[in-house]
């Protein structure tokens, strides 16, 4: 998500910096759909701060596109499953080559 559209969304969602101890937590008192996105850009707000931001991948399934978790050593997984859109993915390159 760009910059830009993160400013936005927490601005949009009254997103509010408190401190507690030796933690600083993103809240929003607004109910709704306001608060929801409040919730997401603390969630993503967090993950960016302990490095688990990078991990969060979209399936390369172009019919899927789901968000998954990598937690391949290397980071480089594609597929929100291998035995469902990995394996689809590697029969239609496979189907292709055969003509």
């Amino acid at each position: 998500m760009p910059w830009s559209a993160r400013r936005r969304a927490a601005l949009w969602s009254g997103v509010v910096v408190e401190f507690t101890g030796r933690q600083a937590v993103l809240t929003s008192d607004r109910p709704g759909p306001a608060g929801a996105v409040a919730r997401v850009v603390g969630v993503v707000a967090r993950a960016m701060a302990d490095g688990t931001w990078a991990r969060l991948k979209a399936c390369a399934n172009e019919e899927c596109e789901w968000a998954f978790y990598d937690h391949s050593r290397s980071r480089t997984r594609r597929w929100c499953s291998m035995e469902l859109c990995g394996n689809r993915a590697e029969q239609t390159r496979w189907r292709d080559r055969r003509g």
